[in-house]
Formats: structure tokens, C-alpha cells, sequence
């Protein structure tokens, strides 16, 4: 059993460290944002911008890659998805002197769909439908589609927002071998 001497120098204690703690930050609330800024550790001002780890938003670019494949002459294509492939969203940004496109990559899934995430200095551009652009940068090396360097989509739709999540759409890209297509495109010629 605990004496009562020792449980009220226990209260006090707790009672006299609450009173400090409630004093000083009434004091904290005097001190100028320098004064503060300077209190802050880097990390914890990095953290309170919005550029930490923590990520206050995240803008998405999502679409799918698609092989159409003209197996025999006269029949119908046959779609496949481009697992593996690496895709490229560049948006355009104004510089002080100078105009420059900043590329974020990333890869698709055995689907064919990819999701690529903005950089965080990208997430406040109102214009990312008119500025960003959509390219198939590297194909697979089993994929008989080849990328084209003029395969760029700049058509991106916003299709969702939420939760500080901004969804934009490239849509389905589509990709066809030239000697299939080439035979294809003959075949429906003398169809025609």
C-alpha cells in the first residue's frame, strides 16, 4: 500500500508538469514563424509543406496497352495486352528562360495497364490535359509491336477525383506489327 504523503507528492508533481507544459505553449503561440522555423527540424518542415514522404496528393496517369494481331489473312484482328512494356508521361512545364518536359516512367502490368504516378511539383498545373503527353518508350522484346517514336497520345481525360487522389486517362493504346498490319490493311483493301 502506498503512503499518502508519497501519492500526494505524486499528484503535485503531475499537477506542477502539466501547469509548465500548458505555460509554455501559451509562450509558443508569442513566437514569430522565423522563431518557430527555427525550433523545427528540417524533416518536420519538409513534413509540414507537403513534400516529405508523405504524400498530401498524388496525381495518377492510367491507361492500357493493347497488340491488335491479324493472325490470318481474312480473319478478324485479335487483341493482346503488352505486359512489360515501359510507358513515358511527359508534361510540359514553363520555365523562367526556358520550356522543358519533365518524363516520369513506369511499366505495365501482365494486363497491359499502367499507372504512372506525377511528381509532386506537377499535382497544382491546372493544364495537365493540354500539357502532358503519353509514349510507349520501350517495347518487350518477345512483343512483335514495335514502339514508334511518333507514338505519342496526348489525349488525357480526367476520369476521377477524390481523397486528394486526381485519376487522369490515356485511355487504351493500341499497337499493331507493320507486317501484320500491312497484310491486314490488304486484305480489307480487296474486301472493300
Amino acid at each position: 500500500m502506498m503512503p499518502k504523503t508519497h501519492g500526494f507528492l505524486l499528484g503535485a508533481s503531475i499537477l506542477v508538469a502539466s501547469s509548465l507544459f500548458l505555460s509554455s505553449r501559451s509562450c509558443a503561440s508569442a513566437l514569430t514563424s522565423e522563431e518557430i522555423s527555427m525550433q523545427l527540424t528540417r524533416a518536420e518542415l519538409v513534413r509540414l509543406a507537403g513534400y516529405g514522404e508523405e504524400k498530401i496528393s498524388s496525381v495518377l496517369v492510367a491507361g492500357t496497352l493493347l497488340f491488335d494481331a491479324c493472325l490470318r489473312p481474312g480473319s478478324d484482328p485479335v487483341t493482346f495486352p503488352v505486359p512489360g512494356a515501359r510507358i513515358g508521361v511527359g508534361c510540359r512545364t514553363n520555365g523562367e528562360s526556358t520550356r522543358k518536359t519533365n518524363w516520369t516512367c513506369g511499366t505495365t502490368d501482365e494486363f497491359g495497364e499502367f499507372m504512372v504516378d506525377l511528381p509532386s511539383h506537377l499535382h497544382a498545373a491546372p493544364w495537365l490535359e493540354e500539357s502532358c503527353m503519353v509514349r510507349v518508350l520501350l517495347m518487350p522484346k518477345e512483343c512483335h509491336c514495335r514502339s514508334n517514336p511518333r507514338m505519342v497520345f496526348r489525349d488525357l481525360k480526367l476520369s476521377s477525383e477524390g481523397n486528394s487522389i486526381r485519376v487522369y486517362s490515356a485511355g487504351t493504346l493500341r499497337c499493331m506489327s507493320e507486317a501484320v498490319s500491312e497484310h491486314c490493311s490488304a486484305e480489307e483493301e480487296d474486301k472493300a
